[in-house]
């Protein structure tokens, strides 16, 4: 059985006076993987990473370390117009004291990093911008972060050593400072030839669909008409990635939920931020390229959970958004498509004997099915299940002055784990997320 580093990581034991940690939203997870990249760093050839957000001080100080060692890195991170401005926080070690002088924003801690890159660049360590974009609406309300979302959503590992062992992994949390401490899950693993390769193909096809920051100029890279050139998605074994350079490949993302769910004899378990993947609908013009407006209707995943519950299977979700009927959501934070949801939950309380619970920190994404595990960078929504080719939006209602031209698809990452001691930590986990001080039972 090749080995694996599972953690799992929350709110509990972080004191109010250290909401904002100056190791990052995850302490827990940015310590291993610094003890565990010094460990190696004599026997390790090259690291790449896709993250989210890329502000996290202790992580380009480890990484430069390593560099400077010489060690190739390579990080896909978002343009820093996709950071979040907004309410500067203090920033502090773990007894309350002060890290940094000033209060920051995500964005604030980002540009430092970022500029780090272009006045004191190494030659082992390579920073990338992905400046896609994505958007299948023309009634998308202006967002909070940057003139439109950014699809590199996912949180991803990959380690080649230089006896030609590799390693991939994910994580669940963004790794950032000024973000709070949540429910998050961190996988790093062993992988098989064949699945490295392709693991390592994902991260090779990332970098090239991106922009050095030497060469990015954001008034000049046009986020909203970014060039994509589809292939087909690699195999990867027990791993898949979506991408919007990979044709449907967030279809099958969500098609190996389901054959896994449709395998449930006992029990199933969600947990994500958001749940939201039923009876969706997806514009056919977009996804074929014609002129038609007729709206192809999905079942989703949940349509799966919901039959495995009328057959007796016991069924658990726990998520941070929650909403039973327009307008009422109690003090739950609500999920961007409500409508999807509150249709979900009609059909939930028909179940046998339904549970559902709420908790405002939970930031991990993953489903127990019986003895298997799938776990996510991305939430169960049809936003990460839907890929359209053909995106082309003139006009948008509430944006003056833009369009939009390109691939609607996240870029994404999903494993899946059968080994007997990974399941029983998730079914822990679940079962203790599930009995937290902060969970509350609404179905």
């Amino acid at each position: 059985m090749r080995k694996a580093h599972l953690l799992f990581d929350g709110p509990e034991g972080y004191t109010e006076n250290n909401r904002y940690p100056y190791t990052g939203a995850s302490p827990k997870f940015v310590g291993f993987l610094k003890e565990y990249l010094l460990k190696y760093s004599d026997v390790i050839s090259f690291i790449s990473i896709a993250i989210y957000l890329f502000n996290n001080f202790e992580l380009h100080k480890l990484f430069r370390e390593l560099a400077e060692k010489g060690v190739q890195i390579n990080v896909v991170s978002i343009p820093l117009e996709g950071y979040d401005h907004s309410s500067p926080q203090a920033i502090t070690h773990s007894g309350g004291s002060l890290a940094l002088n000033n209060k920051h924003t995500k964005y604030s801690l980002a540009s430092i990093i970022y500029q780090d890159f272009m006045e004191k660049p190494l030659e082992n360590y390579h920073l990338y911008l992905f400046p896609h974009t994505y958007i299948r609406s023309p009634r998308i309300k202006p967002f909070s972060r940057g003139k439109m979302p950014y699809s590199l959503h996912t949180k991803s590992f990959f380690i080649e050593f230089k006896n030609g062992d590799m390693v991939s992994g994910l994580t669940s949390s963004n790794l950032a400072m000024r973000d709070l401490v949540k429910h998050d899950t961190f996988l790093l693993r062993e992988v098989a030839t064949g699945e490295g390769k392709s693991t390592k193909a994902f991260f090779s096809h990332l970098a090239s669909a991106s922009v050095p920051i030497n060469d990015f100029r954001q008034n000049k890279t046009d986020a909203f008409n970014y060039p994509i050139r589809q292939q087909v998605c690699p195999a990867t074994g027990e791993s898949h990635f979506v991408a919007p350079f990979y044709i449907n490949s967030a279809e099958k993302a969500e098609q190996i939920i389901i054959d896994l769910m449709q395998t449930a004899q006992q029990r199933i378990c969600v947990m994500a931020q958001h749940i939201s993947a039923f009876d969706y609908s997806v514009p056919l013009n977009f996804k074929t390229g014609g002129q038609t407006g007729v709206r192809v209707k999905r079942k989703g995943m949940l349509h799966t959970l919901l039959e495995k519950g009328k057959q007796g299977v016991e069924v658990v979700c726990i998520s941070q958004t929650y909403v039973c009927s327009p307008g009422k959501g109690q003090d739950f934070r609500k999920p961007a498509n409500q409508s999807n949801f509150i249709n979900f939950i009609r059909e939930f309380r028909k179940l046998p004997n339904p549970k559902y619970f709420v908790n405002d920190a939970i930031h991990s994404k993953y489903i127990i099915v019986d003895d298997k595990v799938v776990v996510t960078t991305f939430n169960y929504t049809p936003t990460q299940f839907i890929s359209l080719p053909y995106v082309k939006i003139d006009k948008f209602e509430h944006i003056e002055g833009l369009a939009y031209k390109g691939v609607f698809s996240e870029v994404g990452q999903l494993i899946q784990l059968s080994s007997k001691q990974d399941v029983a930590c998730f079914k822990r986990n679940f079962l203790y997320v599930q009995q937290s001080k902060g969970t509350v039972r609404v179905i």
